[in-house]
């Protein structure tokens, strides 16, 4: 019997809940070949009983492609500020300085408590329904914050292409932030070192 395999290419090929789960397997302490079998059950959809047919070698080789997935790429991840998910138009946060209090603390409380773990949260305080409709210089307007589990639950099944480009944003603000904060340590020390 044939079997069609599809392996993921990309990360828009794979969902933030397939991702959650991949990272909570590669936590995992399994011998290899169980490893890899888990791991190509999981990205590549298949029954793991129709997997054990196949040869170790050639499950192997289909993690190792797998494997060529590495959240460390991201770097060229480009950032979507509108996308759509089941049919439904969502809009990134248009401006951060204008971040409400409570998307703040929520974000930053469920980035403490681990960002793979709650990434679909994340996403669903970043992401909401555009309303309305989108002007010719491309402004939109989104719905308030209102946190729901079905809203958590949705962002499930976003692409990771996705999440990991508004990550890296992030993470690449972060560290400029923190840079030009260092930056302006150094110069504000020599100020008081001459003074």
């Amino acid at each position: 019997m044939k079997v069609k395999i599809k392996i993921p290419t990309d990360w828009s090929d794979v969902n933030i809940e397939t991702f959650q789960k991949f990272e909570e397997l590669q936590a995992l302490e399994l011998p290899s070949n169980q490893k890899n079998l888990e791991i190509v059950s999981l990205l590549c959809s298949v029954e793991k009983s129709v997997l054990e047919r196949f040869k170790i070698a050639e499950i192997n080789e289909i993690a190792s492609e797998i494997n060529e997935l590495n959240v460390d790429n991201v770097v060229d991840v480009e950032i979507k500020t509108m996308i759509k998910l089941n049919k439904v138009k969502y809009g990134l946060i248009p401006n951060l300085s204008e971040m409400t209090t409570g998307e703040f603390i929520d974000l930053e409380s469920f980035i403490q408590d681990g960002v793979v773990k709650n990434l679909h949260t994340i996403m669903s305080i970043l992401y909401r329904p555009i309303i309305g409709s989108i002007n010719a210089n491309g402004q939109y307007t989104i719905e308030d914050y209102i946190p729901s589990e079905a809203k958590e639950q949705n962002m499930l099944k976003l692409p990771m292409d996705i999440a990991l480009g508004v990550v890296s944003f992030f993470f690449r603000l972060g560290l400029t932030l923190q840079s030009d904060l260092n930056s302006s340590s150094e110069k504000q020390s020599l100020v008081m070192a001459r003074a």
